[in-house]
């Protein structure tokens, strides 16, 4: 692990941009659905928004206590999920950059989620052993 962002031309195979971070790993990235923000999380709990075209920073997400292990983003674009070794899977408005929800329930690590193709479920698994299904839009 190089701490590093690169943002890659599928097509030609070169490197666009590299972000290096300067506090941990990066253990995950997701493109929102429109391709122009790309989230990034990983070990220092903070989940990045970053805009592709400019290459720049233009938000952190705060409120994990672990790390962070996966990131994603919702097929509508307006939220953002992350699961964490906090045991907990939050969801975030992509539009006011809050937590909306943070689901509780997994006592390990959470280690992986997704959405499912039309929004309204989330599922979240652990190393606890369990799969547990969410509503990210009530909570």
């Amino acid at each position: 692990m190089d701490n590093t962002i690169g943002l890659w031309d599928a097509a030609s195979g070169r490197r666009g941009w590299l972000k290096k971070k300067r506090h941990g790993g990066v253990s995950s990235v997701a493109f929102s659905p429109d391709s122009k923000v790309l989230v990034s999380g990983g070990s220092d709990k903070i989940i990045r928004l970053w805009d592709v075209e400019t290459e720049q920073l233009t938000h952190t997400l705060k409120g994990h206590e672990g790390a962070i292990y996966k990131v994603i983003v919702s097929p509508s674009g307006t939220q953002i999920a992350s699961a964490s070794a906090d045991t907990t899977v939050r969801v975030w408005s992509v539009t006011t950059r809050t937590c909306e929800h943070t689901f509780a329930g997994h006592s390990d690590r959470v280690t992986s989620i997704a959405f499912s193709p039309d929004g309204q479920r989330l599922v979240s698994c652990s190393e606890d052993s369990t799969i547990r299904t969410w509503e990210p839009r009530s909570g």
